[in-house]
């Protein structure tokens, strides 16, 4: 079978007969049926209670305040999701309910742009379905005891701010290759260098696919294979540069011109030092890196086992079109019949493992592209498409890699992982068919089946949390809804730990919470005097150490301190205030500070989780 036909775009039978604006509005109507749906099954119980997401709404508000980063709050990704974000609250008002909307504008956006990416390798149906299981499986999930690891309330803004400049920048050289237009080449420029200014796992699979597609793009464009064509590079390059140069001026303006640059490079700075991921169990396991020849072997058992299941797939496929019916009504009974198996014979954690061989399947979907655009580069129609495949495959391939050996759709796969599954997705349902001459509509629509029953198995295992949730924290535009007690103590805690604080602390009065809860701050709207809302074992090593975060304290010491007895152990620490993690901090707040409150759960043990709370004395002095 020729090469060139896994790659010729085939339409579906039934949008086939129907004209493109039908199709459209169809897809249109049933993608966005799903977003509204989902966004109101999960209606504001997306963010965690303590990790993670409460810098997300706290340091906007700061910045608001007249506080920059890198001076006033110490901070170590890129400065343009905060500023973002900052600029959203100045204009719409501090509030969860601002944030929310315009996360769920950049869902929208990257819903949209993936479409449009992925409409020049297969029919809009099959693009349309692809969206769909971006929505079910990514945008809106939660499938552990930790939220955030969705597109409304991430983790880290930095994350789905950078998946967006990164599909926007594949799609501006789509249409470069497309029109040859200079324009989408300074505009995938300009996207690069946004994506620089969020989280270098996020910029270096974009300047990776980026080097790819000016090769591509000149290959284009001569006969000979030449790598760079010099025009391009400057185009492009005059684009990338753009951002952050307008960053560090703009940062100047609040900062010296040294502490500006530090802080539009402070991310890429930590690529090479080592008090980074490969020092910490937390991001070892990660990454799989704690068991090197295990995860290998996971890797390339998920992998035999999707191929094995591929090629089952093949065979009933061919069984069933030569030995029973052929028409529409067949295909549906395959269909349901394959989500049916896929439901009843796989949970959750084996659509999981399964996971685990998406970097083999994503390479091997690279170099045939490549190979597959190489060959036929006087060809414009068959170019086109093996670039799109190939330069989607660069992204996924290299966002895989702060999990290479333990890829999995939750955690942070729901941005690092998300495009290698759509690829792999539009792969199984509209290019692996072709291979099947016309038992391909049957390997298609059981395929289509079992994503319609891994899509089932990731909504349950999320709906299994939010049912939980219904314990409201925040008022008004800040309301969200967290574990009840039933389900998490630890929340019953946090809650009355605010009502005794808002109860306690006069207006003015200052805040720090520690190693982290940064949340208390948000929704209290108390301020934390110091550079430090978060102190992990990984933050207080990248910060310069406990003595350095301690001086700082001491300068500017809090009116009330909050100590959480979160364990550390993922980051190789125990309990803050432990020797070696935090004991010089905490004996400080001991001589400085009187107890005024311990919240535990009963009966005490001191490896629980409990909140101790602090104040200092107006009328006492502060030990140097």
């Amino acid at each position: 079978m020729p090469l060139k036909q896994p790659f010729d775009n085939r339409s579906e039978a039934t949008l086939r007969r129907l004209s493109p604006g039908v199709t459209s509005v169809i897809c249109f109507l049933v993608v966005g049926a799903v977003f509204v749906l989902l966004t109101a099954w999960s209606w504001r119980r997306w963010p965690d209670l303590l990790v993670d997401f409460g810098h997300e709404l706290y340091i906007p508000w700061q910045i608001t305040c007249g506080r920059h980063l890198y001076t006033d709050i110490a901070f170590a990704m890129g400065p343009f999701s905060q500023y973002f974000n900052a600029g959203l609250f100045r204009i719409f008002g501090v509030s969860l309910s601002t944030l929310i909307a315009a996360n769920l504008a950049i869902l929208v956006g990257i819903v949209v742009v993936t479409d449009r990416i992925l409409r020049r390798i297969c029919a809009p149906g099959i693009s349309a379905f692809a969206c769909v299981l971006l929505l079910t499986i990514f945008g809106f999930s939660q499938y552990s005891g930790v939220a955030n690891y969705n597109y409304v309330t991430p983790y880290r803004h930095e994350m789905t701010h950078g998946i967006l400049f990164i599909l926007l920048m594949v799609y501006a050289f789509v249409l470069r290759v497309e029109s040859g237009s200079r324009i989408a080449l300074a505009t995938a420029g300009a996207c690069c260098g946004f994506a620089f200014l969020t989280k270098s796992e996020i910029f270096l699979p974009c300047a990776a696919a980026a080097v790819v597609a000016l090769t591509f793009v000149r290959l284009q464009r001569s006969n000979a294979v030449h790598v760079w064509g010099g025009r391009d590079v400057a185009v492009f390059a005059c684009g990338c540069l753009l951002p952050p140069l307008a960053a560090v001026l703009l940062l100047q303006f609040h900062m010296p011109a040294p502490a500006a640059i530090r802080g539009v490079l402070a991310n890429t700075l930590l690529v090479g030092e080592r008090s980074t991921a490969l020092s910490y169990p937390f991001y070892r396991a990660n990454m799989g890196l704690d068991d090197i020849g295990g995860n290998v072997l996971v890797m390339l058992a998920a992998t035999a086992a999707v191929a094995a299941g591929a090629v089952v797939l093949a065979w009933c496929a061919r069984i069933v079109h030569t030995r029973f019916a052929r028409g529409c009504i067949s295909q549906v009974v395959i269909g349901l019949a394959a989500a049916a198996v896929g439901t009843y014979v796989m949970t959750f954690r084996a659509w999981a493992v399964l996971a685990r061989a998406l970097p083999v399947l994503v390479v091997i979907c690279g170099v045939v592209a490549a190979a597959f655009t190489l060959r036929h580069r006087r060809d414009r129609d068959r170019f086109n498409r093996g670039f799109v495949i190939c330069l989607w495959s660069v992204v996924s391939m290299l966002l895989l890699a702060k999990m290479v050996l333990n890829v999995r759709l939750d955690h942070y796969g729901f941005v690092l992982a998300m495009p290698a599954m759509i690829l792999v997705v539009v792969v199984g349902v509209t290019l692996l068919p072709a291979w099947l001459g016309d038992a391909g509509d049957m390997f298609r629509v059981a395929t289509i089946g079992l994503c319609i029953a891994a899509a089932g198995a990731h909504l349950t295992r999320a709906q299994s949390f939010y049912s939980h949730k219904d314990l409201v924290v925040g008022e008004g535009g800040d309301r969200f809804v967290t574990f009840n007690g039933a389900s998490s103590a630890r929340s019953l805690l946090v809650v009355e730990a605010l009502k005794f604080l808002r109860a306690t602390m006069p207006e003015e009065a200052t805040l720090l919470v520690l190693p982290e809860g940064v949340t208390f701050n948000y929704v209290l709207r108390r301020s934390n005097p110091t550079p430090y809302h978060l102190l992990t074992p990984w933050e207080m090593n990248v910060f310069g150490g406990e003595q350095k975060i301690l001086q700082a304290i001491r300068r500017r010491p809090p009116d009330f301190v909050a100590i959480l007895n979160i364990n550390m152990r993922d980051h190789g620490r125990s309990f803050f205030g432990e020797s070696g993690y935090g004991d010089m901090i905490t004996t400080w707040i001991d001589e400085n500070y009187r107890n005024i409150k311990r919240l535990n759960l009963a009966p005490y043990k001191p490896e629980n989780f409990r909140i101790e709370i602090y104040q200092r004395g107006l009328d006492e002095t502060i030990v140097p």
